[in-house]
């Protein structure tokens, strides 16, 4: 089951990648409702929606990252690679009928969930600790 709403606690500090995660979880509810009504092809199209906006924001996370020098950057973008790997096997599977829509949905939102609270989470400290620094320099 999906979480049905965005959870303030997730926020990073980092008001781009905070901004980023709202809409990730957006669409992740718009493919449970869809679910939900039994709309395979609304659900689908979201699903597609939800992968063209998270490879632009895996992009700009890894941007702000390389931009502020963050000593795990290079981690963090395997992070998202592997996910994206995951993800194409998912697509598979759900094009052949093996899983449903929901099934990816509550995969996609735990592991969003798992990676906020750890490794955006790291991540986002050492990006407002930059910036911090840099704005009294």
């Amino acid at each position: 089951m999906l979480i049905n709403e965005w959870n303030p606690a997730l926020e990073v500090g980092v008001d781009e990648m905070d901004e980023d995660h709202r809409t990730l979880f957006g669409l992740l509810i718009r493919v449970q409702r869809a679910s939900d009504c039994n709309d395979r092809v609304a659900a689908m199209g979201v699903l597609k929606e939800l992968s063209d906006y998270t490879e632009w924001h895996f992009a700009r996370e890894e941007a702000l990252m390389r931009r502020h020098g963050y000593e795990f950057a290079a981690e963090h973008r395997e992070e998202h690679q592997r996910l994206a790997r995951q993800v194409a096997h998912m697509v598979a599977d759900l094009d052949h009928g093996h899983v449903v829509p929901q099934d990816v949905a509550t995969f996609l939102q735990r592991w969003l969930i798992g990676h906020i609270a750890g490794a955006d989470r790291h991540a986002g400290e050492a990006i407002a600790r930059a910036r911090r620094k840099a704005a009294t320099t």
